[in-house]
């Protein structure tokens, strides 16, 4: 285990607490089933003393802040509590990244998610065998109970109806599919995919047989082709033992993309076709940020027609990008181009940034996690150097009579 998750190991408890904590209130099952927004309010206290203590915060950052805040506000239909929340996660990952490098923060959350991912795998003899946990049942956001089994938890519909999917610590497959993906994108960046780990991440992500991760898994193993020779056969070989498992011994996810199975596409452009025609007819300015809810699902329903709306293929509101830019306007695209493009990637060729910045896009704008920790993390470390000349990122040194770090 130690050989699989060396970096963990060598940092601090605080280092891989603090990620821990970052992984958990990004949607995970325990934020769900604890109060959701609320239980940022006590984080949120903790990080604004600490930077307050310290004397020490990123300049650059403080002013991407106070912009960031200034466009979401120039409307004034903002809902007053996804505002407040959306303030506490920024100021949080600000905190956080003023305290750990990039490389710091992405090693310990590979390694985090490998074992979040591993140990899951328990999720199939625990569906096979209807296996009862002593912990209290996580309950996710709507409704629906979750077996309670410390690192994960496993809905009872699945286990009513043998489905073998694995959803990680969040309430479905595609969520965890989003963690995931992020720690083999993380694990490029950083040059650590090993043989190991590279059958790791196909293992993990063919378990919550989730197509969008499934496809960004291929997006992301056609750059190793191509960047890592010494896996080139290992790679060739797993892509069609991929193919092979999917179209002939998973007929649930060659479903997805054929017949009744189709509706998950067609819901997600439904999502973006309803968000473009809301930013059409407020370009500016947005419809407001938080009202999805009381703006969307009327005009959706208007759109669409109030059948075809309620369909199968009913828009959820997964394209987190293209939301966010119809609730603030165009300067949306602004803000969105640090996470993007971000400073992390500043140095790597052309062709590399673009080819990252899609899979960054496609991985949000699947999935809603654009008003979650996780993508308010990835914003600010995007911007740490966005409009500078970039130095590379480094591990930073923490004194003993200092709780931050101030940031080149």
């Amino acid at each position: 285990m130690l050989k699989l998750f060396p970096f963990t190991s060598r940092c601090s408890a605080f280092d891989v607490a603090l990620v821990f904590l970052a992984v958990l209130l990004s949607k995970s099952l325990y934020f769900e089933s604890f109060s959701n927004n609320i239980i940022l309010l006590p984080f949120f206290i903790c990080s604004f003393a600490l930077t307050i203590i310290s004397n020490k915060i990123n300049v650059r950052l403080l002013l991407f802040f106070l912009i960031f805040i200034f466009v979401i506000l120039i409307n004034d239909e903002v809902r007053t509590f996804s505002f407040v929340s959306l303030m506490m996660r920024l100021w949080i990952a600000i905190f956080l990244v003023s305290y750990l490098s990039f490389e710091t923060f992405t090693k310990i959350f590979t390694d985090l998610v490998l074992v979040i991912g591993v140990v899951s795998l328990l999720t199939f003899p625990i569906i096979f065998f209807d296996i009862d946990s002593p912990l209290p049942d996580f309950i996710a956001i709507d409704g629906r109970y979750l077996r309670n089994f410390l690192f994960f938890g496993v809905s009872e519909n699945f286990i009513e109806y043998k489905i073998y999917r694995n959803s990680g610590l969040w309430w479905e497959p595609g969520a965890f599919q989003i963690f995931v993906m992020l720690a083999f994108f993380f694990s490029i960046i950083n040059k650590e995919v090993s043989k190991s780990k590279y059958f790791l991440f196909l293992v993990v992500i063919f378990s919550t047989q989730s197509t969008a991760g499934i496809f960004l898994f291929f997006f992301l193993s056609i750059y190793l082709i191509f960047q890592k020779a010494s896996l080139l056969q290992i790679n060739i070989l797993l892509l069609f033992f991929v193919f092979a498992v999917v179209f002939i011994l998973v007929p649930e996810i060659d479903d997805k993309f054929n017949g009744e199975g189709f509706h998950s596409a067609s819901s997600r452009v439904n999502d973006v076709l309803i968000s473009f025609e809301l930013l059409m007819d407020n370009l500016w300015f947005g419809y407001g940020y938080g009202n999805q809810i009381e703006v969307a699902i009327p005009f959706g329903e208007k759109l669409l027609g109030y059948d075809n709306y309620h369909s199968l293929s009913k828009p959820t509101g997964s394209d987190g990008l293209t939301m966010f830019i119809s609730q603030v306007g165009i300067f949306g695209v602004l803000l969105l181009l640090p996470f993007l493009f971000p400073s992390y990637i500043k140095k790597r060729h052309f062709l590399t940034r673009v080819y990252f910045s899609v899979f960054l896009f496609l991985l949000f704008n699947t999935q809603n996690f654009v008003f979650f920790l996780i993508f308010e993390i990835l914003l600010v470390y995007g911007a740490k150097d966005f409009l500078s000349n970039g130095k590379p990122y480094h591990i930073e040194r923490r004194s003993k009579n200092s709780v931050l770090v101030s940031i080149n």
